[in-house]
């Protein structure tokens, strides 16, 4: 599973807020983190991923709310189609970064389901789930699939995180050609990406 940092930040709204940054490769140095964060921004911004961004392992899972979105009537920028990276071949868990072996989440894997007092974070994340065939007709999911997904999007919301997160996790880098499956490719990247429970003070 991947590694985190964050950082308070002031955000488009003006809101003092974490920026969270995920990465495949651990970052240990300070000049390690730092160039971290300047390949996830420049990605960002570019809307696809660079060759630095790319070695690292590197993105900002929320990034739209620190980077401005183009001006409306002009499409946002769409990432490059590229041959999926070596070490992940397989149709329903290519994403845009090796994966580490033997790092294919089971069935039974995962937080738990969000019932009672908490199943308003489900019924939210189902709603956008069913969004996402919106920008990316490849994620098209069956009311039953999105269900079942909602209960591990909707930590996504439990743990902090905002709708634009769960998006990014999902449509970022995403591999050319057909998606076969693509409720066990989003619950595969909804794991892998699946964020760390907030530290109270």
């Amino acid at each position: 599973h991947g590694h985190w940092h964050a950082r308070k930040r002031q955000n488009l709204r003006g809101e003092i807020r974490d920026q969270r940054l995920a990465s495949l490769t651990p970052l240990h140095t300070p000049d390690q983190i730092a160039e971290g964060w300047a390949a996830a921004e420049e990605a960002a911004h570019l809307g696809k991923d660079t060759t630095t961004s790319r070695r690292l392992g590197v993105r900002l899972v929320n990034a739209l709310a620190w980077i401005p979105q183009p001006a409306t009537g002009k499409p946002a920028p769409r990432p490059t189609r590229r041959r999926p990276p070596e070490g992940d071949k397989t149709q329903n868990n290519q994403t845009p970064h090796p994966l580490p072996t033997g790092s294919t989440p089971q069935p039974d894997e995962g937080p738990g389901r969000l019932d009672g007092p908490l199943a308003s974070y489900a019924d939210r994340a189902e709603h956008l789930l069913h969004t996402l065939r919106r920008t990316e007709p490849r994620l098209a999911l069956p009311t039953t699939d999105a269900r079942e997904l909602a209960h591990l999007a909707g930590h996504y919301l439990l743990r902090g995180e905002g709708a634009e997160t769960i998006r990014a996790v999902a449509l970022q880098g995403l591999p050319p050609g057909d998606i076969h499956a693509p409720a066990a490719f989003l619950r595969h990247r909804l794991l892998r990406y699946l964020p760390p429970h907030p530290h109270w003070p």
